[in-house]
This record gives C-alpha cells, structure tokens and sequence, in this order.
C-alpha cells in the first residue's frame, strides 16, 4: 500500500475504461447500424473482483505489468443474434481495439521517456501505467479473446471470415512477439525483484487457476448448475 501500488491501480483502471469502451462501444454502434440491433453494456461484478485480485497479487509478487484477466463486462442485445452477425460485429470491435492499441503505443513513447525522468509527476507515472497496461492489454485481448476455442470470441469471428480472422490475429501476434517478447527492446521480461519460485509459482498458479475457470463453464451443465438470467 503505497505510491506504487497507487499509480499501478489507477493505471490499469484507466486502461481497463479504454479497453471496454473503445471495445464495446465499437460493437454496440456496428451491431445497430449494420443490422438494426439494439444492445445494452453489462458489468460482471465477478470478473471486476477477479481482476482487482489478479492486480494485487501482482504487486504483492512483484509483477509488472500486472497478471490481469477475466471478463468485466458484456453486451445484451435486444434480440436474437444469428453467429453469423455477432462475429462481425466483434471483428469489428478487435479490429478498432488493436487500432488504438497501436495508436496507443506511439502516444506512449513520449510519456514513458517522461516517467524515467528524474522526478516525473504523479500524473505522468499514472499515464505511463495506463498506456502500457493499455498496450499489454490491447494486444493480449487480440491473441487470447481470438483464440479459435469454444467460449472465446475467435471462435465465431473465424466462422464469419477466416480471412479477416487471420489478418487481425496474426498481426496481433507479430506485435506481441515484437514489442513484448523481443529482448532488443527491454520493455518487458525483465526483474530484479521476483525469484525463479515467485515466477513459477505465479504461473502454475494462474495455470490452474484458468482451467478451473474454464472448466467451470465447460462442465457445469453436468452437475446442474445454470446460469442465472
């Protein structure tokens, strides 16, 4: 609980509006234009829970950016949606996401030269989170939520246009490899601060953690459990 702690909260915060808005609205608006359907934005209180936890653990374990996932909010149509239409409609929505996701980036350089300044503000150590937890999440929310698996959005994007779907994964994945994995950058994949354990630890942690999750919604129909409406 301290400065840190702070600007790293209100950074993914931040971030976190931007994902949803520029995600959702994105969608919202195409899905009413193109096909005269009207939706509703949800929050999912759990997975606003969830993802305060995962930022806690994070700073508790030294991670940054933050261990974040988990779906905090959703669209409720007014009708019936044929598959057909809700992936592209959310072709739509990842393709605007990773837009200014890379927008974001560029935008971004000059603040994060300003935050490794001798004494940077409060405000520009806020923004340097929110812009680099807003790249991390842009590019992660491309080439994980388009997985071509049940539950996951790629799913039914692929299903729409496998061409479209290609074009906007693997590009998502090309600047993830590059800005994230690359070691000749140095942004990311670095600590002195985290051990060997802590790193493992988080990572079979959260392992299982995921799978819990997705088994949850995979077999729960088989002990009865349904979803409240």
């Amino acid at each position: 609980f301290n400065k840190t702690t702070l600007v790293m909260v209100l950074g993914m915060l931040l971030a976190l509006i931007a994902i949803v808005t520029i995600y959702d609205l994105t969608r919202m608006i195409y899905m009413k234009k193109r096909f005269g359907i009207d939706s509703k934005l949800r929050a999912h209180s759990i997975g606003l829970f969830t993802g305060t936890l995962l930022v806690l653990i994070s700073r508790l374990s030294n991670v940054l950016p933050g261990y974040c996932y988990g779906l905090f909010t959703g669209l409720v149509y007014g009708k019936a949606v044929k598959d057909k239409e809700d992936g592209e409609g959310l072709a739509a929505s990842a393709a605007m996401l990773l837009a200014f996701g890379i927008l974001g980036w560029f935008l971004w350089t000059p603040i994060k030269d300003a935050a490794l300044s001798n004494n940077p503000s409060f405000l520009t150590l806020v923004f340097d989170s929110a812009f680099a937890s807003f790249w991390v999440s842009a590019l992660t929310a491309t080439i994980f939520g388009l997985l071509p698996m049940r539950f996951l959005y790629g799913e039914q994007v692929k299903k729409w246009n496998s061409t479209v779907w290609a074009v906007i994964y693997f590009t998502g994945v090309f600047l993830f490899v590059y800005t994230l994995l690359n070691p000749a950058i140095g942004i990311y994949g670095k600590t002195d601060k985290a051990s060997w354990i802590a790193v493992l630890s988080l990572f079979f942690g959260f392992g299982i953690f995921s799978i819990s999750f997705w088994g949850y919604f995979r077999y729960r129909a088989n002990f009865g459990w349904k979803a409240k409406k």
